[in-house]
């Protein structure tokens, strides 16, 4: 769990390894950190980053929202689904079920909530036999 800048807004990021920063040349800084430092320029921000390097969408509502939870957070951030679909435990209603599930009950404690995804995947060549099976109608 990391947490800087400052506290007006209580910015938590939940997630995986993408929000967590795996691959950002600044060690624990991620998309989540960067959206922090911008938001951050019109006044304070708090952010704790809660994502975790291979969480699914049951990882979201099972262990990240009840950690998010108790620090009250005005803004949320969640990107996560990337590991659902490619580990091979694809599973669309469960997903939504899961994401559902976080965004109610952060939502009900009164944050804003923002959902973001990643690009298509079936739209890079290399990918799109792969992912034919999984999302077909993304693949066509």
């Amino acid at each position: 769990m990391t947490s800087v800048i400052r506290d007006d807004i209580r910015l938590v990021a939940l997630g995986d390894s993408v929000t967590a920063g795996m691959g950002d040349p600044v060690p624990g800084r991620g998309w989540a950190g960067l959206l922090a430092e911008a938001l951050g320029a019109g006044g304070p921000v708090a952010l704790t980053n809660l994502a975790v390097r291979g969480a699914c969408s049951a990882d979201l509502a099972s262990e990240q929202l009840p950690r998010a939870l108790p620090l009250r957070p005005s803004v949320t951030t969640i990107l996560i689904g990337v590991n659902d679909t490619l580990r091979g435990r694809f599973v669309p209603t469960a997903i939504a079920r899961d994401l559902e599930q976080a965004i109610a009950g952060l939502t009900g404690a009164g944050s804003i909530v923002v959902t973001a995804t990643l690009p298509d995947p079936a739209c890079c060549c290399a990918f799109r036999t792969r992912s034919a099976a999984r999302w077909p109608a993304a693949s066509t």
